[in-house]
């Protein structure tokens, strides 16, 4: 199912167009990947789509800027 938000690792939400980064490399600038489509997986969890290429699990993903 297609959704409008996501909830990151932190708890804060997110939509298409956020820019967030994966868990293992909060500290790096130039990993930082915007948010193409956002698919709910249920008991999966979300996914989320980079316009990068790739996708990753919602939860797995902290928020850099909305």
């Amino acid at each position: 199912m297609i959704r409008k938000s996501f909830t990151d690792m932190d708890g804060k939400k997110g939509q298409i167009g956020s820019i967030v980064r994966n868990w293992m490399n909060v500290d790096d600038e130039n990993k930082n990947k915007t948010v193409k489509e956002i698919i709910s997986k249920g008991a999966g969890g979300t996914r989320i789509y980079f316009e990068e290429g790739g996708y990753d699990k919602s939860s797995h993903c902290k928020i850099i800027r909305k």
